[in-house]
């Protein structure tokens, strides 16, 4: 698709209603990946061939929203992939964190910091829970002890099988992840460990801060190739590029620029994550465009 089509399909995106029954959706349900203790992997693939969409948090509604949002409305293309936790009876949790049971304790982790090869760095993001149906967040007390190591074990398998699926689903001819994320207002701001406005303007990282003034600071991309993150800049997106010298935390983004493999991160504000909201749904649907606007169209 040529980019005059491109923004011609996007420009028409408010036009186009939202209410597509499920059954005539530009999708394909695929068996889901059992991961253990609840834990799945739901896969859908699109009707033309793209990135992999892979959205980590299963409290983030509003990137499952636009990535469906996006294929109803722009173009149909790629593979969504959502991890997803359950109980017993069904009831999908919707927590931001994991967890794994081990000797009848539920030990939580970060589903975008289980992707080290280095078992000390998995060990060190677990904690235990103590506010298991909270959505939009899971609050933590102590560290899990004993069992750290046991689990780190187990999520950095699951990490494992995570990005094998991932690698599964990948384009040959034009290979992309892009991960979904959602913030609140501000909270990445206030977070020494996030791309805040501080960290756009003093980080030793390359990062550019857009010019229109409609551009939310928690609105922005990270890319782990230059010319992603050069070419998000020319849209006056706010951008950040991970460097090669990036310490490793555990992160998708880490692993990903290690195997080589193109990646780029979606992070988008949202008021409530459980209940998206059409405006913040648009937002994102708009920065899916810009991240995908060069790929290749040609097959798997």
């Amino acid at each position: 698709m040529d980019r005059r089509a491109f923004l011609a399909q996007l420009g028409g995106l408010l036009l186009v209603s939202r209410r597509v029954s499920a059954q005539n959706a530009p999708w394909q349900e695929l068996e889901p990946v059992a991961l253990g203790d609840g834990l799945k992997l739901r896969i859908r693939q699109a009707q033309n061939p793209g990135p992999v969409f892979f959205i980590p948090h299963n409290d983030e509604n509003v990137a499952v929203r636009s990535v469906e949002q996006f294929w109803r409305t722009v173009q149909p293309m790629g593979t969504l992939i959502e991890l997803q936790q359950f109980e017993p009876s069904g009831r999908n949790l919707e927590l931001r964190y994991v967890y794994q049971t081990l000797q009848g304790t539920r030990i939580y982790a970060d589903p975008n910091r289980i992707y080290s090869a280095n078992l000390r760095i998995t060990e060190k993001k677990l904690e235990l829970g103590s506010s298991e149906t909270k959505r939009c967040g899971v609050a933590f007390t102590t560290n899990p002890g004993d069992l750290g190591k046991q689990a780190a074990r187990r999520f950095q398998t699951i990490g494992e099988k995570i990005t094998a699926i991932l690698r599964q689903y990948l384009s040959i001819t034009d290979p992309l992840i892009v991960a979904m994320h959602n913030n609140t207002n501000d909270a990445l701001q206030a977070s020494p460990a996030y791309f805040s406005e501080r960290q756009f303007e003093l980080s030793d990282r390359p990062s550019a801060k857009s010019r229109l003034q409609n551009r939310d600071l928690d609105n922005f991309f990270l890319a782990t190739q230059r010319e992603d993150y050069a070419r998000l800049r020319k849209l006056e997106w706010n951008s950040i590029l991970q460097l090669p010298t990036a310490i490793d935390d555990g992160s998708l983004s880490i692993w990903a620029a290690k195997q080589q493999i193109r990646y780029i991160n979606i992070e988008a504000e949202h008021v409530l994550c459980a209940q998206p909201l059409p405006r913040q749904v648009g937002l994102q649907v708009q920065m899916i465009a810009a991240a995908v606007q060069n790929i290749s169209d040609a097959s798997r």
